[in-house]
């Protein structure tokens, strides 16, 4: 029953047509309060949503009616007489939703919630017991009833269905249908609860779907043993009480996902007096794939703080490990670390098969750069004599200065070096010419443009994959690459990934603007 059904869900995604306003109830009006996760979509959309999700799939997917296409093939697959259009669709409403209740020693309580628009119709469909077979041979069931309401129990698919009020539950066992009929009967839902209306409050406008969980009360179900609980007592204090939520919204461009948090716990380290720009833009423009990141430095310090903290006790001393760097080669670990202030990382070139990578690190004081390369190089030094597997190329002054590390079974020598007060890892001279290279950049690239477009206000571009150009390079480079691949790579175009605060709370948005 569940299978069948949530194929069902699949099928009927985007193919209504109908110019009416959404039915329905909310199904989060059943689920308990105290659900730990819940997600839910429009299975049956109209009106704009529905042309919105139809000019999204056909423009990405290349599909122009998802849901049609589904349906028919739903129906192919059926066996014993279950049919989309005859046993589900007449009392099938406008919303679906899945929760996750409880999780226990061995075993999790979970529900899938359908909106039904026919009482009558919907009954029927579970009394004729038509949609309760595996492999086109009817399951073994019983049939009950908890407080007044009737439920057919499948022992063959584990399963435990019944009409409560206006929806059609379908639970994983009886205690978790039992919990939606008590909230059917007056207890607390989710629907009502505080943390779920505040994170609906954030989700995206016209969104097709939308997703929440108690974050810190499932990392809280997780038993701590041996090592690993004081690894967990560090994520449980980084955490905290946090609620995730998500949206998805569909419309001619492409798609937009996005990803927020509540009641995360404030950071204890100071945020930058003044906000630092992501580097991603001034990367350069033929990128395919390109990350930026601020506030590196510290991060980094604390990432390495907690490193500590989770070796205390054992038999690595990370701080006289870093003394001992700092001792042979001057490198100041604490200062210099956190003196990186930016990190921006391209993938370029002509082919996939010879690409141009290069890592550039921006720096508080761009004038250190020289200094700090020097350091690396002592460093490197100081690790290539313990090893034959990595050898180190001398220093070269000039502009830029740099050195070089030649890695065993590695197809190209990576170059470090000083230019524009940063310090750059670069895949080669190549990689390094083209990061140095005073050329065009992605803020200029319409498709750089348009996917950060997508994400909105207040979020700012941290990643960006040119899709359909890659699409170009890997057929350049392997014409035997299905055209089904290939297609779907340019039609996809390119994907943005984002960062930000949207009223206060945390937001990552990606992008997909269809080529």
């Amino acid at each position: 029953m569940v299978g069948a059904l949530a194929l069902s869900l699949a099928g009927c995604f985007g193919s209504s047509s109908s110019n009416s306003s959404l039915p329905g109830a909310d199904p989060a009006s059943v689920v308990p309060s105290s659900a730990l996760a819940y997600a839910q979509a429009v299975i049956r959309p109209t009106g704009k949503l529905a042309r919105d999700i139809n000019a999204a799939s056909e423009r990405l997917l290349g599909i122009a009616n998802p849901g049609a296409q589904l349906d028919g093939l739903i129906d192919k697959s059926a066996q014993g007489g279950v049919s989309y259009e005859k046993s589900i669709r007449p009392w099938l409403g406008a919303r679906a939703g899945v929760a996750l209740l409880s999780v226990g020693s061995g075993h999790a309580e979970a529900v899938v919630v359908l909106d039904q628009t026919d009482d009558a119709k919907a009954r029927a469909a579970l009394s004729t017991h038509v949609l309760f077979q595996t492999n086109g041979k009817p399951d073994t069931t019983t049939t009950g009833s908890y407080r007044g309401v009737s439920y057919v129990d499948d022992q063959t698919a584990q399963s435990v269905t019944g009409v409560v009020g206006q929806f059609v539950v379908i639970a994983n066992n009886s205690a978790a249908f039992d919990a939606t009929v008590d909230v059917e009967k007056g207890a607390s839902s989710l629907a009502s609860a505080g943390n779920y209306q505040d994170s609906l409050g954030q989700t995206l406008s016209d969104s097709a779907g939308t997703a929440y969980a108690a974050l810190g009360r499932l990392v809280a179900l997780i038993p701590a043993s041996g090592v690993a609980s004081s690894a967990l007592s560090l994520v449980k204090g980084l955490v905290g009480n946090e609620i995730l939520y998500g949206s998805a919204r569909f419309d001619a461009s492409g798609a937009l996902l996005d990803l927020g948090s509540l009641d995360a716990p404030k950071s204890s380290s100071s945020s930058p007096s003044t906000p630092e720009t992501n580097p991603i833009g001034s990367l350069p423009a033929d990128s395919w794939v390109a990350i930026g990141a601020t506030n590196v430095g510290p991060s980094l310090l604390k990432g390495l703080a907690s490193v500590e903290k989770l070796a205390g006790g054992g038999t690595v001393n990370l701080s006289q490990s870093l003394a001992e760097i700092q001792l042979a080669t001057g490198i100041n670990i604490q200062a210099d670390l956190g003196s990186i202030t930016t990190a921006g990382f391209f993938v370029d070139g002509a082919s996939t098969a010879s690409p141009q990578a290069a890592l550039e690190l921006g720096l508080t004081d761009p004038s250190r750069a020289s200094t700090i390369l020097g350091q690396i190089y002592k460093l490197a030094t100081l690790i290539t004599s313990t090893t034959r597997s990595v050898s180190v190329g001398s220093l070269t002054a000039g502009s830029p200065s740099s050195f070089t590390l030649s890695i065993s079974g590695f197809p190209d020598k990576l170059v470090i070096a000083a230019a524009s007060g940063k310090i750059i890892v670069a895949l080669g001279q190549s990689s390094l010419s083209a990061a140095v290279a005073n050329g065009p950049t992605l803020a200029g690239s319409a498709g750089f443009k348009g996917s950060g477009a997508l994400l909105g206000s207040g979020i700012q571009p941290v990643a960006y994959v040119d899709l359909a150009r890659f699409a170009t390079l890997v057929q350049g480079v392997s014409p035997s690459t299905p055209n089904a691949v290939d297609g779907y790579l340019k039609r996809l175009g390119s994907v943005a990934i984002g960062a930000g605060k949207i009223s206060g709370s945390e937001h990552v948005r990606v992008a997909v603007r269809g080529s």
